[in-house]
């Protein structure tokens, strides 16, 4: 199972899973306490119940695909298919 913490803005919003059944991301329930919190993108409305599929969200494929074009791996974006190297702190 890989893991990948996902950030909106400097705040961890959730965390995402790939696993032997596919993929799925789950809102931290503190974020969800947040007054002003915002979705990770407008396919994932804001939910305690977490989002599971076999193939991984497009806004995350979207994502991954970028920061790999430009050189970078990001552990809030870059979880699958291997690139996740085990870290679980947000870069600085």
């Amino acid at each position: 199972m890989k893991q990948a913490n996902v950030y909106v803005g400097n705040l961890l919003a959730g965390i995402l899973t790939e696993d032997d059944m596919g993929y799925e991301f789950k809102y931290d329930s503190n974020y969800l306490k947040l007054e002003h919190a915002d979705t990770v993108s407008i396919t994932l409305p804001l939910s305690a119940k977490p989002y599971r599929d076999k193939v991984l969200s497009p806004f995350f494929e979207e994502k991954r695909n970028r920061y790999l074009f430009q050189g970078e791996v990001n552990s809030d974006l870059a979880l699958m298919k291997g690139l996740l190297a085990g870290q679980r702190q947000r870069p600085m």
